[in-house]
C-alpha cells in the first residue's frame, strides 16, 4: 500500500508547527500555502529604511511555544518597553491609571456566572451615568484589541484575557517575526516535507483515510489525511468547499473573526520623542486612536492600530490622510508637519487580504460549543487547527496557532500509535 502524505492547508504558525512534529515523526508531509511564501498573517517586509511588521508584531508575555521555538532556532528576541501615555492638542497624561472604576469592571466579570454578551453585560451592571466613561472605554478596548463586537463577544472569554494580559511583558523577534516562520519552513523541508507554494486550495474531495485536495492553480494532491490551518475569515466565506459536504461547516460563524488595518510609517526622526521620552504606546480619542513605536529599539517607526469595519472600505490613501490627522490632533501640529516628516507610509487592510479576509478570532459566546465541534476530526481524516480553534488565555495570538496546530500534531501521532 502506498504511504500516503500528510497534507497540510496553509503555512501559517499552526500549519507549520503541525508540519514540524510530525515531519520530525518521521510522516510524509505536504505543505500547501496559497500565497507565495510562507508566514500567513506573520509578515515582515522591508521598507524604504526599516524592516516593518505588516501582521503580528508582539510575543505577549512569556509564552512557552513561541518562546521555546526562538530558543530552539537560536533567533534572537527582546523586551519591549517604554511609557505608556495618553496625548491629546499637544498635552500629555501618563497613563497610570486605565479608567475610573476598572477594578470594579473587571472584579464582576470574574463573578459572572453565566455568559452573556459585553453589551449586555455592561447594560446590566454598569448603566449607571457614573459608568459612561468606563463603558466607552470597554468597549472601544475590546472593539480595538480584541477587534470583537461588543454585541457578541463572550465577557467570560474577555475576564479571561484581559487579567492574563494585565502587566504581561511584551517582546519583539530581532529581525522581525518572519525569521521564525521561515525557520520552521526549511526545519521541515530538511526532515523530507514537501513545501508548495502559490498554490490556493479551493475543494477537498475526502473518504475515510484518502483526501484529494484541488488547488486553483488546477493541481491536485491526494494524501491519507488533511489538516485545514486556513484563517477562519477565508472558512467562513466558504472559500474552500468539501465533497462529500460537511455538516460542520454549518457552525463555522459561532467563532467571532475581527479585522484591523495597520498603519507603519517610516520617519525620518522619533519627533514623539519631542513628547515625552522612551514612549511606547501612545493613546488618543482620535480616528486612529492608538500608536506605538519601535522603543527600545531605535528604528523611527510609528504603528497606527485601526480596529474594527468602521474604514475598510476606504483606500489606502484615505487611510494614510486620516492617519495624518490623528497625528496632527495627537500631537498639536499642522498636517504639514506630520507629512514632512514621514519617509514612506505603509498600510495593510486585513480585511482586503483575500488569503486571510480579516486578522484574528474572538470568542463569541457560543465560541466554546463551535470549537468542541472542529477539534473533532471527521473520521480521524479531516483536521482543523489555529488560532481561531483555540479555546485558552491567549486568543487571537502566535501562540494560540502554535498550540492548536501541536495538538492537532500529537492528536494524529496518538492515533497512529494506537493502530
Amino acid at each position: 500500500m502506498i504511504d500516503l502524505p500528510i497534507i497540510i492547508v496553509g503555512a501559517g504558525a499552526a500549519g507549520l508547527i503541525a508540519a514540524k512534529e510530525l515531519s520530525h515523526q518521521g510522516r510524509k508531509i505536504m505543505l500547501l500555502e496559497a500565497r507565495g511564501r510562507v508566514g500567513g498573517r506573520i509578515h515582515t517586509t522591508q521598507g524604504e529604511k526599516y524592516l516593518i511588521e505588516a501582521g503580528a508584531e508582539f510575543i505577549h508575555g512569556k509564552l512557552p511555544l513561541t518562546i521555546g521555538l526562538l530558543n530552539s532556532y537560536s533567533i534572537p528576541f527582546f523586551q519591549t518597553s517604554g511609557i505608556m501615555a495618553r496625548i491629546q492638542n499637544g498635552k500629555v497624561e501618563p497613563r497610570d491609571e486605565f479608567v475610573d472604576h476598572w477594578d470594579k469592571l473587571i472584579d464582576a466579570m470574574g463573578n459572572l456566572k453565566k455568559d452573556i454578551s459585553l453589551s449586555e453585560f455592561l447594560s446590566i451592571n454598569f448603566s449607571d451615568d457614573k459608568y459612561e466613561a468606563l463603558r466607552k472605554t470597554a468597549t472601544r478596548f475590546a472593539q480595538g484589541f480584541d477587534l470583537a463586537d461588543p454585541k457578541t463577544v463572550s465577557t467570560l472569554a474577555l475576564y479571561q484575557e484581559w487579567i492574563t494580559e494585565e502587566n504581561a511583558e511584551q517582546f519583539r523577534v530581532k529581525g522581525g517575526y518572519s525569521t521564525l516562520m521561515e525557520a520552521m519552513a526549511d526545519d521541515c523541508i530538511r526532515q523530507g516535507g514537501e513545501v508548495h507554494l502559490s498554490n490556493e486550495v479551493q475543494k477537498i474531495e475526502w473518504e475515510k483515510d484518502k483526501v484529494t485536495a484541488h488547488t486553483k492553480e488546477g493541481k491536485k494532491y491526494v494524501g491519507s489525511k488533511i489538516i485545514i490551518t486556513v484563517p477562519l475569515g477565508v472558512l467562513q466565506a466558504g472559500r474552500i468547499s468539501f465533497a462529500p459536504a460537511l455538516p460542520q461547516m454549518k457552525a463555522i460563524d459561532g467563532i467571532g473573526f475581527g479585522t484591523v488595518i495597520k498603519i507603519l510609517l517610516e520617519c525620518k526622526k522619533a519627533f514623539w520623542e519631542e513628547k515625552v521620552k522612551s514612549i511606547g504606546f501612545i493613546f488618543s480619542d482620535e480616528k486612529v486612536p492608538t500608536w506605538w513605536t519601535q522603543f527600545p529599539g531605535q528604528d523611527h517607526v510609528l504603528t497606527g492600530w485601526l480596529g474594527g469595519n468602521t474604514f475598510q472600505s476606504s483606500t489606502d490613501d484615505e487611510i494614510i490622510k486620516i492617519a495624518f490627522q490623528s497625528l496632527a490632533n495627537i500631537f498639536g501640529e499642522p498636517v504639514e508637519a506630520i507629512e514632512s516628516l514621514i519617509i514612506k507610509s505603509h498600510v495593510f487592510n486585513w480585511s482586503n487580504d483575500s488569503f486571510s479576509l480579516g486578522a484574528y478570532s474572538f470568542p463569541t459566546v457560543q465560541s466554546v460549543d463551535t470549537r468542541k465541534i472542529f477539534n473533532e476530526p471527521v473520521a480521524q481524516t479531516i483536521y482543523f487547527a489555529g488560532e481561531g480553534f483555540y479555546e485558552g488565555a491567549t486568543g487571537g495570538t502566535v501562540e494560540a496557532a502554535f498550540t492548536s496546530g501541536m495538538d492537532v500534531a500529537r492528536r494524529i501521532m496518538v492515533e497512529r500509535i494506537k493502530i
